[in-house]
């Protein structure tokens, strides 16, 4: 299983769409909650810090 989501550098309008999609995926394979929070508080932080400090492409 494979997903591929982008994040531009400088976009900050879609910060957190890639972590939405992976808690819903998660939630679909009945990921245990707690599993799924960190992983998605880490994956939005990561979206996040991409935006704020990467380069706009």
């Amino acid at each position: 299983m494979e997903f591929i989501y982008e994040v531009d550098g400088g976009d900050f309008g879609k910060a957190g769409n890639a972590s939405s999609a992976v808690k819903k995926i998660l939630k679909q394979l009945n990921v245990h909650p707690k599993i799924v929070k960190r992983t998605v508080v880490a994956l939005y932080e990561a979206e996040v810090n991409i935006v704020a400090h990467a380069y706009k492409a």
